[in-house]
């Protein structure tokens, strides 16, 4: 299905209708060109392919969970676009190893729901990207291994991400990611405690 005459998506708005955002964030990127609004779903619900920008996972790994560092933010959402022909099980294991060098089972990775970005201002020039709505689908997963030492220093092979260590779930300092991060941690972590 296409855009509507609104420019955005039905099956979008059907599924952000159904739904309640466990937490809603402001931000501007793009050196102060590009206002959004960023809201989490926690829900099974799927959206439209041509929406998704980006695969994002929580990693579990022996010992906690990966946290990583940029040059903006400390978070726990590692990730990235998907490549041509890519499946977005293959897009999450490939992006979790680049950013972090953890190695993810991929049979353990849930659905966890997605974060809507809805922009806020005029579409860009130039401005690749879904608009005036995007979305980044966002998953849990279990790292068993990792291609350098678990204690070793990594910086993403594309150098977006600086750093990423494993933190235990009870050392974890919410107060340092974002909003948008939390419900997601939060429902990682209950299920992680499910037998």
């Amino acid at each position: 299905m296409t855009q509507g005459s609104t420019g955005r998506h039905p099956e979008l708005l059907d599924v952000l209708a159904r739904h309640r955002p466990a937490a809603t964030h402001r931000e501007v990127w793009g050196a102060g060109t590009l206002p959004l609004e960023f809201s989490a779903y926690l829900t099974t619900a799927r959206v439209p392919d041509e929406l998704v920008t980006s695969v994002r996972c929580i990693v579990t790994a022996p010992g906690g969970i990966v946290v990583c560092e940029n040059r903006r933010e400390q978070h726990v959402l590692p990730g990235g676009r998907l490549e041509s022909g890519e499946t977005m099980t293959e897009a999450v294991v490939r992006e979790i190893a680049e950013e972090t060098a953890w190695q993810l089972d991929p049979q353990t990775l849930t659905y966890l729901g997605f974060v809507h970005l809805a922009h806020l201002g005029p579409r860009p020039d130039g401005y690749a990207y879904p608009y005036p709505d995007g979305v980044q689908l966002i998953f849990g997963g279990t790292a068993r291994s990792r291609s350098v030492g678990v204690d070793a220093a990594w910086t993403d092979t594309e150098g977006w991400e600086l750093a990423s260590r494993v933190v235990p779930p009870a050392e974890l300092d919410e107060g340092v990611l974002s909003p948008i991060q939390i419900p997601f941690l939060r429902r990682h972590l209950d299920g992680q405690r499910r037998p």
